[in-house]
């Protein structure tokens, strides 16, 4: 029987183990040494009646061989009934119980434990635990004290199965961008680094194009932002259609797209081949409305190996020809400028001048980052300008142009001056936190934590008032040296965050790894949310992840009212954008910090974007509770529709109204009737749901297309 210490030890290194398949291994492990097994297997659905073993933990390698591959029914041998009975079944006699498969008979299995995992009712479960034993069987069956402890531990596999399962749905909404279907910014960091080694592994020229179009913003600005969704749905399938099979096409956000061509021949294939794209940008767009709009596109090259560098290296080289196309666009002759040496040259000498602004031409700005549903700045963050004279250069215009040693020198500046500034607004009664912004490869620096303490201490600041928002570019998180600054960091107290996930979405998978306490959902996938419904899931399945990983969620771009309600139906109360505060210098900051909370009593939206917000919030909390905590939910709270929050704006709309209604009903009985065919009641209320939205979805495009 196991003591109340033994039970206390095995779940805290359950709970602190963060590595998924070592957290796995050690739940096998611990539930076999509980029932003194030799060894553990883990069974999960590959298929709605199909059963395939994940992993093995101490078995016979003659074992292990059978069941690498094996697929068994959910019906079938001992794992079959206890998936029907949803409860544990011990089995001391393997060879002689009616249940037993003849090929682990003849593998040697002796006896066998399988617990239900997920199992809320016979029949529901998710997966398997199977404890086996092969060198003797058991002497007795496990005592009640010990089988409370395997499900335990199988609740905690439940869930570790539950954050994985929504991490790997989250991952594959990930690659993709809803509005145009093309592969987005993740996707093309997976794939920028596969094709530059793959040129290089033939000797190949590749060919990097950047590009947006010239006159985008007015569209949106006079036509609205649906029409130009459309325009950006005629411009992915013009590429599409004029580029070759093998070449490759991503959208970055907004009307930002990277091109890849692979096997350039020579300079003239590549000529020919930017005359086609251009071509095919030039015509005007016939949108909605008979409404013809002229965007014309620029483009930004960069060819390999003539510019052989990091895939960064690449990304930024491209951006840089793009600024330049963009700059000279009234004279220009193509729609296309070429990164060479000499305009790296032309492009280090600006980026030298900029450079030497600092730190006299330093300018910050602050943004407050604000909880909505506290009414309460949380911190400010910093905001790097340089004043040239009369100019006023904004971060898109310098940090293109700054090396290694100079965002370093940059990010020394930046830190010093806040610093600073924190501690005049303290002496002035102010008291606030803040956030500046590091680029990912200076985390190599060396003494970076010890620099930053240095500053700290110096301005009589504690560590846990500022925070790191880590710039993340390329696989700089997976360096052993940039690891060890980031622990180094976070002992120190300084608070660490990564800025822009969806961008770097791999680091929220490495989480697990990182002592990070933020992530900020990157402004690409929040700005347009007032006019993109497909956009609100993939936000509401950022929150249930980083609540799942225990880290602070902040939403960057709420730049409109709008958004600014859409996010707390969602879970999301803590934001920035133009919609709340714009950045601005540290003395006309306070004054403008009361008047951004004052604001945020505006009376609360009931249009159709927040009950769509709503009701997908609200279906996810029932699901959850429904998996996770049954016995939290009446089922007479649940059948009373004058409880239910959606009900007053679902009066205008009877035939949703209807179909919310019938999904009360739905849930209600089955919290009444939990034995009952939970699976199949659960799927008719999803369905119900994606009915619900999918009319509302059409009402809004009809709304925004009258």
């Amino acid at each position: 029987m196991p003591t109340l210490s033994d039970s206390i030890r095995i779940v805290r290194h359950l709970a602190l183990e963060h590595d998924a398949r070592a957290f796995f291994q050690l739940a096998a492990s611990e539930a076999a040494q509980l029932v003194g097994a030799d060894g553990a297997a883990l069974l999960e659905l590959s298929a709605p009646d199909t059963l395939r073993y994940r992993f093995f933990q101490g078995l016979p390698e003659a074992y292990q061989a059978l069941i690498s591959d094996y697929r068994q029914s959910v019906a079938s041998g001992t794992v079959g009934v206890a998936l029907r009975r949803g409860e544990p079944v011990f089995t001391p006699d393997y060879p002689n119980s009616p249940d037993a498969l003849p090929e682990f008979i003849q593998a040697g299995l002796k006896a066998n434990l399988i617990l239900p995992i997920g199992a809320r009712a016979p029949g529901q479960a998710l997966a398997a635990l199977s404890l086996a034993w092969f060198k003797q069987p058991p002497h007795a069956a496990p005592d009640d004290a010990t089988l409370a402890l395997l499900g335990l531990i199988a609740d905690l596999i439940n869930t570790r199965f539950y954050y994985q399962v929504q991490a790997d749905q989250l991952s594959e909404q990930a690659l993709s961008d809803t509005l145009t279907l093309l592969p987005n910014r993740r996707a093309l960091d997976e794939h920028l680094p596969q094709a530059l080694a793959r040129s290089r592994r033939g000797r190949r020229s590749m060919a990097l194009i950047m590009l947006d179009l010239d006159d985008f913003k007015q569209v949106n600005d006079v036509h609205g932002h649906a029409v130009g969704d459309i325009l950006l749905q005629q411009l992915a399938q013009r590429l599409q259609s004029t580029l070759r099979t093998e070449d490759y096409v991503a959208r970055l956000g907004g009307d930002e797209f990277v091109l890849l061509l692979e096997d350039i021949s020579d300079t003239s294939a590549l000529l020919a081949m930017l005359v086609r794209i251009n071509a095919a940008l030039t015509p005007v767009y016939t949108l909605p409305g008979g409404i013809e709009a002229n965007c014309p596109a620029s483009l930004g090259v960069t060819v390999y190996p003539e510019d052989d560098g990091t895939p960064d290296d690449l990304m930024r080289h491209a951006d840089r020809a793009l600024y330049e196309a963009k700059r000279d666009k009234t004279h220009r002759k193509h729609s296309w400028v070429l990164y060479s040496a000499i305009d790296h040259k032309n492009t280090s000498r600006r980026g030298r001048d900029l450079l030497a602004l600092l730190p006299q031409g330093l300018e910050l700005h602050y943004q407050p980052i604000i909880d909505v549903q506290r009414s309460c700045v949380v911190r400010l963050e910093a905001l790097a300008r340089l004043r040239d004279g009369d100019t006023l250069h904004l971060p898109g215009t310098f940090l293109p142009l700054f090396d290694n040693a100079a965002h370093h020198q940059l990010f020394d500046a930046v830190l010093a001056q806040t610093l600073a500034q924190l501690q005049a607004w303290e002496s002035a009664g102010f008291r606030t936190d803040v956030s500046i912004n590091i680029d990912g490869q200076l985390l190599l620096a060396p003494h970076l934590p010890e620099q930053i303490l240095g500053q700290l201490l110096h301005h009589h600041i504690e560590p846990g008032r500022l925070t790191l928002e880590i710039l993340e570019s390329g696989e700089i998180l997976n360096q052993d040296e940039a690891l060890r600054q980031i622990h180094s960091l976070h002992t120190l107290g300084v608070r660490l965050a990564i800025d822009d996930l969806g961008t770097a979405y791999a680091s929220l998978l490495r989480l697990r790894d990182l002592p990070i306490q933020e992530i900020k959902l990157d402004q690409a996938f929040v700005r347009e949310l007032d006019s993109r419904v497909d956009d609100l899931p993939f936000a509401l399945s950022i929150k249930d992840l980083a609540n799942g990983l225990n880290v602070a969620l902040v939403a960057e771009g709420v730049d409109s009212v709008t958004i600014r309600t859409l996010l707390p139906h969602l879970g999301i109360h803590v934001m920035q954008g133009y919609g709340l505060c714009h950045p601005l210098p540290a003395d006309q900051l306070l004054p403008a910090i009361q008047p951004a909370l004052d604001r945020l009593d505006t009376p609360e939206d009931t249009g159709l974007m927040s009950l769509y917000a709503r009701h997908l919030s609200l279906e996810s909390s029932l699901l959850n509770l429904l998996e996770q905590a049954p016995q939290l939910l009446s089922a007479s709270n649940l059948a009373n529709l004058s409880l239910c929050p959606l009900m007053p704006m679902l009066q205008a709309h009877p035939q949703l109204q209807q179909l919310h209604a019938r999904q009360h009903a739905l849930m209600a009985y089955i919290v009444n009737n939990p034995l009952g065919n939970m699976r199949g009641q659960i799927e008719e209320y999803r369905v119900l749901g994606q009915q619900i939205r999918h009319l509302l979805a059409t009402q809004i495009a009809a709304q925004d297309n009258p």
